[in-house]
């Protein structure tokens, strides 16, 4: 089976951890988290530092797991399940204006943009 990356772990936790666009992914690895380790667990504290951006925070969360993946193959498996889960995710776009949205003039909706627009 192939190893975790903590590299790819960390990013995606970042990724979860930014706001609206990652929340499905981000509750998903907190239920992970909980299953996989107790409360008192420093994994649990890293998690909590990680929702706020902090990217050391991150890559302590993504040590934790990774080696807590080592030992349970369950946890393995359902880390790489989650991982898979949210590389999909991140590969998807939805853009939204609506609420009382306001919008005067043209609205752009895209993933992603190489090169200049132009409107006319």
């Amino acid at each position: 089976m192939d190893p975790l990356s903590v590299d790819a772990l960390t990013a995606l936790v970042v990724r979860a951890a930014a706001g609206e666009a990652g929340k499905g992914a981000w509750s998903g690895l907190l239920a992970l988290a909980r299953r996989a380790f107790k409360r008192s667990h420093p994994a649990q504290n890293a998690l909590e530092q990680a929702a706020t951006g902090d990217h050391a925070a991150a890559a302590r969360t993504a040590e934790h797991l990774v080696a807590q993946a080592q030992l349970d193959p369950a946890i393995a498996e359902a880390l790489r399940a989650w991982m898979a889960e949210t590389l999909e995710q991140a590969g998807q776009v939805t853009n939204t204006v609506s609420g009382e949205a306001r919008i005067h003039g043209n609205v752009v909706q895209a993933r992603d943009i190489s090169g200049p627009i132009t409107f006319n």
